[in-house]
């Protein structure tokens, strides 16, 4: 091989075709014909020094399946127009020269023969690249048999993944192993490498199913335990995240879990699952919280939007590093149920007595009950509002001079009392008491 890169290198030297191979050519006809393929040629000749295979294939694909009329000379394009037959430019253009050339110097004198054959001028290119190929077809002389050294069989230690066991067995025969030493430690660490690798992909697979009662059993502990002989070094990234896991698994602490999500989002997507699966159950989280607020008093509800809050805080961390657009919508879905006060329910449950503020009470109230606010309220605020929305404007229609049969049948308290089932508070007029009744009975 040697001596084959060093004849190239000659022939890359040798001088170039004679000056009488030349042939003349009015500049339309080359700018038609010749002009891309000769600096399609003239491209692969200055990549053959850097890399001479790369120079080949560029004239196989380019230059000797497209060869003009003219080859194998030197172009001389000539003028046809202005100055016409004056000599405009030339070019070296010998594609099949080049290409044995090309063939020599990456070793392929079988394509060099073929290829000097068609170039009248590399005879003496020829007999050389003759030489070469026939020095390639001889075979070279047959090499030695190695001397042979003790070997170390270490296939106690590989059959049960025990790498570092085999690390120290090559360690304390060192002296024995010679040479032969770092060859057999970077083959050990390379095994160990590769079955940390497949042990990891395998879990990874099946992260998904990580919740279900016998992950831990049937997944997550046989990869550590296949993993447990491999050297602190050689445990990757994964590895080490799978045996927080397992630790995960004796408390299932929520904030750890979050943790080893925000963790697992660094890695390739079948990791991903898991930060998923912790956004869902924040976002579950929240839900039972934003439930709790809907049934709770407005002062049992302060530390349930705290609670809210920072369990949103928690889910947007996750999300920033992964994140899931209908995870997102369910967030905002959930936050779009947290009750809002309202205080005119609270005016409502005090009670006001002259007729101006009767009128106004029952008008803000019926504005309440139309408004999107409503949908925003406590399941018991929205009781209380269509209980005292019923009754203030029973007490307006009667300051108007409707009797108890045509309050009764107004479409508004009907909704009203028909929406709460919750009782009359005490102390209400009894003509509102018997509007209720009728309504409640006409259900």
């Amino acid at each position: 091989m040697e001596a084959t890169l060093k004849l190239a290198f000659l022939l890359l030297l040798s001088p170039g075709p004679s000056q009488d191979a030349a042939e003349k050519i009015w500049d339309t006809e080359y700018d038609k014909d010749f002009a891309p393929v000769v600096r399609a040629y003239e491209a692969a000749e200055r990549r053959m020094r850097g890399d001479p295979a790369d120079a080949l294939r560029r004239l196989e694909e380019q230059v000797l399946p497209r060869l003009p009329r003219h080859y194998e000379k030197r172009l001389i394009v000539t003028y046809s127009g202005i100055n016409k037959g004056e000599e405009r430019e030339r070019h070296d253009f010998y594609p099949w020269r080049l290409a044995g050339q090309c063939a020599l110097a990456a070793d392929l004198p079988e394509k060099a023969v073929e290829y000097l054959k068609k170039s009248p001028s590399s005879a003496a290119l020829l007999a050389r690249a003759e030489e070469a190929l026939a020095k390639k077809k001889t075979p070279p002389p047959p090499t030695p048999p190695p001397l042979e050294k003790p070997r170390l069989d270490l296939s106690a230690f590989l059959d049960r993944h025990d790498y570092a066991g085999a690390l120290k067995a090559l360690e304390d025969n060192r002296a024995a192993l010679g040479g032969d030493f770092d060859a057999r430690v970077r083959e050990v660490r390379r095994a160990a490498g590769d079955h940390v690798a497949v042990q990891t992909a395998a879990l990874s697979v099946v992260l998904p199913r990580l919740l279900e009662e016998d992950f831990f059993k049937d997944h997550l502990d046989p990869c550590l335990k296949a993993c447990r002989s491999v050297p602190a070094d050689l445990e990757t990234p994964e590895l080490k995240w799978a045996r927080r896991l397992a630790e995960w698994f004796k408390k299932r602490d929520r904030e750890e879990f979050d943790r080893l999500a925000l963790e697992a989002a660094k890695f390739d997507d079948k990791y991903h699952t898991v930060c998923r699966r912790a956004q869902e159950e924040r976002i579950g989280m929240i839900e039972g919280l934003v439930d709790r607020a809907q049934e709770a008093s407005r002062a049992d509800r302060a530390p349930l939007l705290a609670e809210i809050n920072a369990a949103e805080r928690a889910f947007q961390a996750l999300a920033a590093a992964k994140e899931y657009k209908d995870l997102r919508s369910s967030l905002a879905a959930a936050r779009a149920r947290i009750p809002v006060d309202a205080e005119a329910i609270d005016r409502a449950r005090a009670g006001v007595e002259s007729i101006k503020d009767i009128r106004v009470m029952a008008d803000q109230l019926d504005g309440l009950w139309n408004s999107p606010t409503r949908n925003r309220l406590s399941v018991r605020d929205r009781n209380d509002l269509a209980l005292h929305l019923g009754l203030y404007r029973s007490l307006s229609l009667f300051m108007e001079g409707h009797t108890i049969e045509r309050v009764a049948a107004d479409l508004r308290v009907i909704e009203v009392f028909g929406f709460s089932g919750a009782p009359l508070p005490p102390g209400v007029s009894p003509k509102v008491g018997r509007v209720y009744e009728l309504v409640r009975k006409s259900r």
